[in-house]
């Protein structure tokens, strides 16, 4: 399993990963536990999903191997769009706080921005030197968003005009896979090849502090509402929380997993999802 989301009603989760009947995503009832739905249309690993909308109106997007995303009906779970200007895997999708553009990460080298609405691309991509494997946030206020490479780089964009704001973000030689923003847009958090998390102060592109504990790849890093805990997922099989302020393991969970791909609180963060 390489991708968990949450339904915005909390009622539902959706996961991604291999299948062997192309069916890539699936639907879980949150208190049964009992699968809603399949999902068919990608020919390949998902990689990435977002949520977008409300609670009674609202739409699943997936990224996948086949170099396509796809937009679901979250009523129906009838495909309503697939977008295909990628031209290698698709690892990472988010929604703009409005629900209104997508970014998209590519193994292309490449983030782009969409419409949701139409489905249209929205100014020309956003280049890197490598694979643009990790991830693609959007940053509070709704003017900027920010990606990570394999080329050790962390970017900011213009959303308006697709152009970079400042230089790279960077800080050693470890490849960056995957990137959260805190809720007020003051910190990010990454996680990197070399299993150590890097806190980022956003106004100055630099490092405010490091955690390491992990062994592996940091595929999938999160926030919770307030700003004062992070969670990572590792490659090492592990899934921990961190106190921002002190640095210290609140909780260390061993999943079970041999890799956990993705981790996530649950919207009233009374739980916490891991897919692996």
């Amino acid at each position: 399993m390489e991708a968990v989301v949450y339904s915005p009603d909390e009622t539902m989760i959706a996961t991604g990963g291999d299948s062997y009947e192309n069916e890539f995503v699936k639907i879980w009832d949150v208190k049964t536990g009992k699968l809603v739905a399949n999902l068919k249309g990608h020919t390949g690993r998902v990689h990435c999903l977002a949520w977008s909308g409300t609670a009674d109106r609202s739409t699943l997007i997936s990224g996948s191997d086949d170099h396509s995303i796809r937009m679901w009906n979250a009523t129906t779970w009838q495909q309503v769009n697939v977008l295909t200007r990628h031209t290698s895997a698709v690892y990472a999708v988010a929604i703009s706080p409005n629900g209104r553009i997508l970014g998209s990460a590519s193994g292309d080298y490449t983030a782009r921005l969409w419409n949701v609405e139409n489905g249209q691309p929205i100014a020309s991509p956003l280049q890197h030197a490598q694979e643009v494997t990790c991830g693609v946030i959007h940053l509070p206020g709704g003017q900027r968003i920010m990606t990570c490479a394999w080329d050790d780089s962390l970017r900011v964009w213009n959303l308006e005009n697709g152009k970079q704001i400042g230089n790279d973000w960077r800080d050693g030689q470890s490849e960056v896979y995957s990137i959260a923003s805190s809720l007020d847009g003051q910190k990010v958090v990454s996680g990197s090849r070399d299993g150590t998390i890097r806190l980022w102060d956003t106004d100055t592109g630099k490092v405010i502090t490091k955690w390491t504990a992990h062994e592996d790849w940091i595929p999938s890093v999160c926030w919770n509402g307030d700003g004062r805990q992070v969670l990572s997922g590792c490659l090492d099989g592990t899934t921990r929380m961190w106190d921002v302020d002190t640095g210290e393991i609140i909780l260390g969970i061993k999943t079970g997993f041999n890799d956990v791909h993705s981790v996530i609180y649950s919207p009233d963060e009374t739980m916490i999802a891991t897919g692996g």
